[in-house]
């Protein structure tokens, strides 16, 4: 649901508290949008396609894969599965009109939104554009060590290809290097997106806190 960059960043705010290896909880908190499968339903534990199961599913990560939740890439991976859960729901609560408790009508402006151009845009602009805050601002920092691919976990049924994350790690250090232009929002403000960035910090150190011991 958010940029990449998002993730990465709030991964890295989290591990201010964790203290773990950077370049390991980086890498993990981007791999369920980078599986060698077609369907990410399965990389992010979302069996059906309806409010709320189509929600990223951090418990059932836990409970599928416990033996491996200890590893640092877990962990990335993990708060990359809460940081969608998190931002979906902002999202949810902000662009849509609910009928007993589910998401009905995408809603914008005083009207509905029936466009699914103009929906995906509204879900995946701003993110993008505050990517260029967190850069500006270097909140992101670049990955260290590409070897760092060889120490993700075997996880059943969730393939990676290690030449295509190789080059992801390049790409991604590449564009961390790039002069950035001005934000230009379109459905957030940036207050609104400071804030969502903060409390899904809170909200993923909570979680690991009340979840898994480290």
């Amino acid at each position: 649901m958010p940029s990449h960059k998002i993730h990465i960043a709030i991964a890295q705010q989290v591990n201010k508290r964790l203290k773990l290896n950077n370049d390991e909880i980086s890498l993990g908190s981007v791999l369920p949008d980078l599986v060698n499968v077609d369907n990410h339903g399965i990389s992010h534990f979302q069996y059906i396609d309806k409010y709320p199961q189509n929600l990223a599913n951090p418990d059932e990560f836990i409970r599928l894969y416990r033996e491996h939740i200890n590893n640092t890439i877990s962990i990335g991976y993990l708060i990359h599965l809460l940081t969608d859960r998190f931002y979906n729901e902002q999202y949810y609560k902000k662009f849509y009109l609910f009928d007993n408790n589910m998401p009905t009508e995408l809603f914008f402006n005083n009207k509905i939104i029936s466009d699914k151009k103009i929906g995906k845009k509204m879900k995946n602009h701003d993110f993008e554009e505050y990517d260029k805050y967190l850069i500006s601002h270097d909140m992101i920092i670049p990955f260290k060590d590409k070897n760092v691919i060889f120490k993700i976990p075997k996880y059943k049924n969730i393939p990676f290809d290690e030449n295509y994350l190789s080059q992801y790690i390049d790409k991604t250090n590449a564009e961390l290097k790039k002069p950035q232009t001005n934000c230009d929002f379109l459905y957030w403000s940036k207050e609104e997106l400071d804030t969502i960035f903060n409390e899904c910090i809170q909200y993923t150190i909570n979680y690991i806190k009340n979840n898994i011991t480290i």
